[in-house]
């Protein structure tokens, strides 16, 4: 919703199971982690207010955490089963093994003020349980799954959408400035320091405790890395979870595990690709063709500008991989994965367009992604029935899996 610029006020029951948290006051299950969320467009398009939280002091998948990193909670957490407070995440669970004594539970969000928190939880109830066609909790309901209320308000009917943005930013800079208060260096608004986990996510992969990560292993869960992404930018986050692990790369056309070995390839002909390249140059000449290889020739390129602003980076990143060829199709000694342009989102459709009407189109696949934010878009072509899905089915035909 914030991404089209609305905002989105919305909240989130358990069909009336589910429940983990005390009342305020109480010293047993009554309510689910309740979650609600507030989020809305900033001038800034990559940056919105996004307030995620559950009604509960936390979720209870980071009291899982920690006991599963053998590690204490804060106080303030959780009480035990018999309504005493306590940093023991086993007794969440009641004990290890799990059910061994009465389980305790989570606390409301708030500490000594925790009639907030359980207030707002009562209030989810109400909204996403006895308002709609679902129920609210009740006493031993098993019944699982989410009910979810959802109101969104379009700024343009009030102040206007970008008035609406700009007032929002403004405020955001206010409350960012100093002075801080002690042992603080900055203020973070709500959305931040989930982007900031992203990125440092998306830059050296998962922490991933190894009772976690046994678990899986023991319950039969086996795991692929899907991306649309190159071999090389996949490599280090799979090899880092087990060398076993198949990633599907390229937007599907391929897939290798960490090691290097090549399980499954979907590749391009040779002579369809040179046609695209070819007949599109008139029109537009930068290009590049990405083959399943080692080293500086696993990206050919010919034509890009690696100095604009939305590729300046990638270009730093990953040069070691490239090699700069013209005529680009010269580069055809053998079939490629992709055949690959960027540019304008209104460049790039158009070329979509002009590549979906030529008589090789039948036996292509072509992939359009847009950031409409940016004015940049991606345009992949692979081989007809190429897709990250496609290869995952591949995949799990492979292991046996319907």
């Amino acid at each position: 919703a914030a991404a089209a610029g609305m905002i989105a006020i919305a909240c989130v029951n358990l069909h009336g199971g589910g429940q983990l948290v005390a009342p305020f006051g109480g010293g047993r299950r009554r309510l689910g982690t309740n979650p609600i969320v507030f989020a809305a467009p900033t001038s800034d398009p990559d940056a919105p207010f996004v307030l995620d939280m559950a009604t509960s002091v936390g979720a209870e998948g980071k009291v899982r955490v920690a006991r599963n990193r053998g590690a204490e909670l804060q106080p303030g957490w959780i009480l035990d089963g018999d309504g005493r407070p306590s940093t023991d995440p086993l007794d969440l669970y009641g004990g290890d093994p799990a059910g061994s004594r009465q389980p305790g539970a989570l606390l409301p969000v708030g500490g000594p003020v925790g009639y907030k928190g359980f207030g707002l939880s009562m209030a989810v109830e109400f909204l996403a349980g006895a308002l709609l066609p679902t129920v609210a909790t009740r006493p031993d309901d098993e019944v699982g799954g989410n009910a979810i209320f959802m109101t969104v308000i379009d700024p343009e009917h009030f102040a206007g959408r970008g008035p609406f943005e700009q007032t929002l930013s403004n405020l955001i800079e206010m409350v960012k400035e100093p002075p801080f208060a002690e042992g603080f260096d900055e203020v973070m608004t709500a959305g931040e320091p989930e982007r900031r986990r992203k990125a440092e996510r998306l830059a050296n992969g998962i922490d991933i405790e190894d009772s976690t990560w046994q678990q899986l292993c023991d319950a039969g869960v086996e795991v692929a890395l899907v991306t649309g992404r190159s071999f090389h930018h996949a490599r280090p986050v799979g090899a880092a979870l087990s060398d076993r692990v198949p990633l599907i790369v390229s937007n599907g056309a391929l897939m290798k595990r960490p090691d290097g070995q090549t399980l499954h390839r979907q590749v391009l002909d040779p002579m369809v690709t040179k046609e695209i390249i070819v007949k599109v140059r008139e029109h537009r000449r930068g290009a590049a063709l990405i083959f399943d290889r080692d080293g500086p020739d696993q990206y050919l390129y010919e034509g890009i500008d690696w100095q604009h602003p939305n590729r300046r980076r990638y270009y730093e990143l990953n040069r070691q991989f490239m090699t700069e060829l013209s005529p680009l199709e010269d580069g055809l000694t053998e079939s490629p994965l992709q055949l690959a342009f960027t540019g304008g989102v209104e460049e790039m459709r158009h070329l979509a367009a002009l590549v979906r009407g030529l008589d090789v189109a039948k036996q292509i696949t072509v992939t359009l992604t847009e950031y409409e934010a940016r004015d940049f878009s991606l345009l992949d072509i692979t081989v007809i029935g190429c897709s990250k899905g496609a290869m995952l089915t591949t995949w799990l035909e492979r292991r046996g899996v319907d």
